[in-house]
């Protein structure tokens, strides 16, 4: 009987999509505060994400308002240096770029999440 009931019911696959994501183990530097992206002249790479789900409320709808609440108290955008159609990189990317090589962050592991 859940045998039946089980391929009956609908999958998270029927009404959402999922993607791998890389860990870089360097959350505090590649996703910052909308005022941190403005000041260091960063906004052509950054992309709006939700860093924690505990940011969340409760309910089970996530909108863009919310987002928008979240990203004026929390970090909440991740500098992507290299998604399809991002531009060449100014001296203030490369710089920050730098900023990341000199604390090491390129030499860490990292690994794609499927």
């Amino acid at each position: 009987m859940f045998h039946k009931l089980r391929f009956s019911l609908k999958t998270l696959g029927d009404y959402a999509t999922s993607s791998a994501g890389i860990v870089s183990a360097a959350n505090d530097f590649f996703i910052l505060r909308a005022n941190e992206i403005v000041e260091k002249r960063l906004e052509s790479w950054a992309r709006p994400i939700l860093k924690k789900g505990a940011f969340l409320p409760s309910d089970p709808i996530f909108s863009e308002d919310e987002l928008s609440e979240i990203s004026r108290r929390e970090p909440a955008f991740l500098l992507d240096f290299v998604r399809d159609g991002a531009p060449p990189l100014s001296e203030e990317a490369l710089n920050y770029i730098s900023e990341g090589e000199k604390a090491g962050l390129d030499q860490r592991p990292s690994f794609a999440v499927v």
